[in-house]
This record gives structure tokens, C-alpha cells and sequence, in this order.
């Protein structure tokens, strides 16, 4: 099963790695854009800065996913020649890049503080899953499954090579820095989105307290501390794995049908771990 999950995973790589690489590059161009719309020159329209895209280096899909980032912000608008220059500078191959964006005009140079650091190897958090469903059924523990997926998950990130360059190589907490759930946290503290992540947690947690009474004991022995911290344990470690999947590309499976399939195949793995945990707690006796 393992196997069969990691090799649909993987199939077509170069789109997974596209719509990986634009998800990613989204966040730098929001840095750039912060400063650039301060500038008085080069306006190609109300609030949009002329500018022309160059690539240095890398696959060729970069730039298409660079200019899907930039319509997608709407402070920069491509033009074939301009005096603003954007240039990325790509270091590595996929499935591990790191991209460094720089916008230069006569006179001044900005550059994002660190390079976007792109791991494009969603096989790794779906097998990573796969696992921790199977230990969730032999175990009869889905706290288990999920922090086995989880812990799994973290490491690969952890151990996975990088590729060597003027760009260098991020320490997993800079990596992490500028995966999606960390950095929406980081970008919500200003807005609402932290009122949508809580309320995302609560539903989480009140799911898992509904399953645990559902499935609890006869004798009615699991109260609601116990609910409570089951329903606490499941829920962070299914952020934590989210986290590393989230750097890992598995957003990008939704733009092939293979990683469609291998979405799908992973939520009805998960499904029959859960169905047989419930089916097996239900027979317990008090």
C-alpha cells in the first residue's frame, strides 16, 4: 500500500513542482511588494509597479510560477521592458530549489531577506500517513497513527538534502518559518485569520471529543478530561503533520489527477483506520 500511495504521489513531478514553486514564491513577492509600492517611479497603472521578469538559473517552470505569483499579489504588473527589474536567482533542481528575488531600479536594490527554500517530495508526507494509519489500526489508538504520521513527517524534513550554492542551506526552523501554516500564523496576527485557525481548532477538537463519546466505554468510564486531552493530543499532532506537509507540496497534488488520487486514496485509508479503531472499542467490554 505504501508503495502504491508513494509512486502516484510522485507521478508527474514538474506540475506538482510548479504549482509548489508558485504557492511558495507567493509569500516573497508579498515581501517585496511591502516596500516597492513606496517607490514614486514606474507606475504602470493605480497601484501596480511596471516590471521586467529574469530568471538566473533553474528549471524552466520557474518564471511561468513567478509571474502566476505576481498577478496573484496585483502590486506588479510584467511588462516586456521596464526599468524595474525583477530577477530570481535559482539554485538546484527539483525536487529541492531555493529562490532569491531581487528587484533592481537605477539607484536601488531590494532583495527578500532570506531565499524562498522550495521541497517539492509530497510522496514523503503520504507515506509518512499511510504508516501512521496502519499503526492506527494495529494499535487501536488513532493519537498513535496520528503522531507516528507526524513524527515521520517532521524528520524527513529534518534529514532531506539541499542543494549546494551561493544560496546556502535553511536550518529546519527557517524552513519552517516559511511553510504555509506557520507563516499564516505569523501573517494573521494582524487579522482575522487567527479567529478562523481557532475556530478551525475547536471544530477539530469537538469532532475527536464526539468520536471518543461515541465509541467510549459502556460503563461510560471515559469522561470529559479524558476527552478533552484525547481530543488536545490528536489535533496537535494532526497540525503537526499538516505543517510539514504544507512544505512539502502536498497542496500541489490537487493540480494532477494522480496527486487528485493519491488524495483521495489517503482520506479512505485514514477513513477505514478510523472505522476499524471505532468498530474495535465498540466490542471492548466495560
Amino acid at each position: 500500500m505504501v508503495t502504491v500511495m508513494v509512486t502516484i504521489a510522485a507521478s508527474q513531478p514538474e506540475v506538482t513542482a510548479g504549482a509548489q514553486t508558485r504557492r511558495a514564491l507567493s509569500r516573497s513577492v508579498r515581501q517585496l511588494a511591502s516596500v516597492a509600492v513606496d517607490q514614486p517611479e514606474g507606475s504602470a497603472a493605480a497601484g501596480a509597479l511596471a516590471v521586467a521578469v529574469i530568471q538566473e538559473g533553474g528549471p524552466s517552470f520557474v518564471r511561468p510560477a513567478l509571474r502566476a505569483a505576481l498577478r496573484a499579489e496585483g502590486t506588479f504588473v510584467e511588462r516586456e521592458t521596464s526599468p524595474h527589474l525583477l530577477r530570481a536567482e535559482v539554485v538546484g533542481r527539483p525536487p529541492q530549489l531555493a529562490v532569491s528575488l531581487r528587484l533592481w531600479r537605477r539607484g536601488w536594490d531590494l532583495v527578500t531577506p532570506e531565499p524562498t527554500w522550495i521541497y517539492t517530495a509530497p510522496w514523503c508526507v503520504v507515506a509518512a500517513a499511510v504508516i501512521g494509519a496502519v499503526l492506527a489500526s494495529v494499535t487501536r489508538a488513532i493519537a498513535v497513527g496520528v503522531w507516528v504520521a507526524a513524527l515521520l513527517a517532521q524528520l524527513a524534513s529534518m534529514a532531506m538534502p539541499w542543494p549546494a550554492g551561493g544560496l546556502g542551506r535553511p536550518t529546519w526552523g527557517a524552513w519552517t518559518r516559511q511553510g504555509p501554516v506557520v507563516s499564516c500564523w505569523v501573517d494573521a496576527l494582524q487579522g482575522w485569520v487567527v479567529a478562523y485557525v481557532l475556530a478551525t481548532g475547536t471544530v477539530f477538537a469537538a469532532l475527536a471529543w464526539f468520536y471518543d463519546r461515541q465509541v467510549g466505554r459502556p460503563d461510560g468510564s471515559r469522561g470529559l478530561a479524558s476527552s478533552v486531552t484525547r481530543a488536545s493530543v490528536i489535533s496537535i499532532g494532526g497540525l503537526t503533520w499538516i505543517e510539514a506537509a504544507g512544505r512539502f507540496g502536498v497542496l500541489a497534488l490537487d493540480t494532477t489527477w494522480s496527486g487528485r488520487l493519491a488524495l483521495l486514496l489517503l482520506v479512505l485509508v485514514w477513513a477505514d483506520a478510523v472505522r476499524a479503531v471505532a468498530a474495535k472499542d465498540k466490542q471492548r467490554g466495560p
